[in-house]
């Protein structure tokens, strides 16, 4: 009797669930967590293992002296320590980032309530886009800065409209030029959806930091958080809802397709 050939199953999702704010960097975090941390930690105590074992075996009768293995083991640690460190370093900073973009997210949760649709995490060819809210007021896209304050002191990051200045010091990346790549990425995705043009507003956000007012009429936003959903509520209503879902759905049907 011929065994019986197990039956194929596959997944009740139809579609795949839209990612979480921070997904990306939550796979970062632990992509870099195996790789640099997990790794090199095995790598020295390798070294190390093979040292103590070279070093008993000295002791014993008709043994090879251990300083080739100690001599060889030594750098092999050196480096393992270096690398470790670098690698813990990089994680707190990708973790430091995942809870900023995950407090965002929430925080733009709760625009869903005003008729707004949001999207976390939107993959684009060599980039991912934090966060897009879709709704009344239009589109807009969000770039989360999350940085550390000093221990001391004032936390104050100032936008003129041309220059953005985190406590007094010239961003190493440009947020600005950021938000408004990430805002032509997501417009270009939406240009053909509705027949009318779509204005995307590009915004930046410093989660617990102090943002001085901007001057009015600026196209980039720099806020905090908190001020997102005031300033959002405070535009001209220029989508209607079924407008907006459209939108909605162009966009998830894009993240779907790059997940696969």
């Amino acid at each position: 009797m011929m065994p019986a050939k197990p039956s194929r199953k596959r997944s009740p999702l139809k579609e795949a669930p839209l990612p979480q704010a921070g997904e990306s960097l939550l796979h970062k975090f632990y992509d870099v967590l195996v790789t640099k941390c997990v790794a090199w930690t095995l790598v020295a105590a390798m070294a190390l293992l093979s040292t103590a074992t070279a070093w008993w075996g000295f002791y014993m009768p008709a043994t090879p002296a251990p300083g080739y293995a100690t001599a060889i083991a030594i750098p092999i640690v050196v480096l393992s320590v270096i690398q470790v460190y670098r690698g813990l370093k990089h994680v707190r900073q990708i973790r430091l980032g995942m809870k900023g973009e995950q407090s965002v997210g929430q925080t733009l949760d709760r625009m869903r309530a005003h008729g707004y649709e949001v999207f976390h995490d939107i993959p684009g060819e060599d980039f991912n886009v934090d966060h897009v809210l879709i709704g009344p007021a239009g589109v807009f896209v969000i770039e989360t800065k999350t940085i550390r304050k000093p221990a001391r002191g004032n936390s104050i990051v100032k936008y003129d409209g041309e220059c953005l200045r985190v406590n007094g010091m010239t961003p190493d990346r440009d947020p600005v030029g950021q938000a408004r790549a990430a805002a032509r990425f997501v417009g270009a995705l939406l240009a053909n959806t509705l027949d009318k043009t779509i204005a995307v507003r590009p915004v930046v956000l410093y989660p617990g930091w102090f943002v001085e007012k901007q001057p009015r009429g600026v196209k980039v936003w720099v806020l905090n958080p908190k001020a997102l959903a005031s300033f959002v509520m405070h535009e001209d209503l220029c989508l209607t809802l079924r407008e907006a879902a459209k939108l909605a759905d162009e966009l998830a049907r894009h993240v779907r397709t790059r997940l696969g």
